[in-house]
Parts: structure tokens; sequence; C-alpha cells
């Protein structure tokens, strides 16, 4: 979900810049944080799944702040943590991905991302209408592997779409709907 109004880029700047800056630095220092790699690659993929999982199940609806007002308050940003989890997990797996077919699938995979993202919240919804997938409220593990399922299932889905979009629009059309 983007920002109600985009044009509060002074918001903007000051959410989304402690995403970046950890980018920056991960990369900048990645050979000393190297010898970490698999307790770090570990730690991040469950903090990933664990923020996800509270996202979705426990505190359903307003979870992420950079829509907010700039200078309230409303506890940790659950999402922020998440990315930044993420962010972790994926630069420590593409590191150490040789290109080749993988490439191939990556490559693949950016091109449609920006699609990708425009269709994951609706593909989502769509997938949560089947009774098999419908948000288990339950104890235990269930809703952390519920989760990593209806997540998998969103990116496939709205993948699909898009390539169903780019072959029924071609390439110019898609491109204004979807931007792929």
């Amino acid at each position: 979900m983007r920002p109600p109004n985009p044009a509060d880029w002074l918001r903007n700047l000051i959410y989304f810049q402690s995403f970046y800056l950890w980018g920056i630095v991960f990369c900048r220092y990645y050979e000393r944080i190297h010898r970490y790699r698999k307790h770090l690659l570990a730690w991040s993929a469950l903090g990933f799944v664990t923020t996800l999982s509270l996202q979705m199940y426990y505190y359903r609806g307003h979870f992420n702040f950079h829509k907010d007002d700039l200078w309230s308050y409303a506890g940790v940003d659950l999402m922020g943590l998440q990315k930044l989890f993420l962010s972790v997990f994926m630069i420590i797996v593409l590191r150490g991905v040789e290109l080749g077919k993988v490439g191939t699938g990556l490559r693949w995979l950016a091109t449609m991302s920006f699609g990708i993202y425009f269709l994951h919240d609706p593909a989502r919804d769509i997938l949560l209408r089947w009774p098999p997938l419908k948000l288990n409220m339950g104890g235990g593990f269930w809703p952390i592997g519920q989760t990593v399922v209806i997540a998998l299932l969103s990116i496939a889905l709205s993948s699909l779409l898009v390539g169903c979009i780019r072959k029924f629009f071609g390439p110019v059309w898609s491109r204004r709907l979807v931007g792929v």
C-alpha cells in the first residue's frame, strides 16, 4: 500500500530512509558480516516469518505506519522490521547464488516485480476466499506455515495474472496497467 498522499515527500523520505541506509551499510560491510552468514540467514528467516505472521494474525489491519501522520507514534512498525529481516535474508541468499538457470529466473522475477507489487494484494484476497486457506486464528505453528503458503501462492498467482495481462493487452497497454 502506498501512502495516501505521495506528495508528502518529507514523511516518505524519513520513513523509507532507514531501509535504504540499512541495505547500503549491509552491502558495504558484507565481507565482515559474511563469516556470520549462516546464523544471520537463520535468524533473518525466523524474524521475517514471525513478523509476517504477527502482521497477518494478531495485528490485522494496522501494522505499518508509513500511512500515518508524520509525528505520530503507535508502537513498533512490524512491516519495517519484516522488511529489514527480509533484506538481510535476500542479500545473503542472492550473494550465494550462481548465475545460469537461477539467474534467468531472477531476471524474469525482476521484470515481473512491479506488476507483482500491484497485484499481490488482490491475489491474496482471492486466495483467502478458498476454504483451506482461510485464516486460522488457532495457536501452534499452523499460522506460520499458512502464512508462508499464502505468501508463496500470492506471488505465484500475481505472476500468473501479470503474464495474462501482458499476453492479452500487449506490451504497451500492460505497461500502462501494471507497469510491466
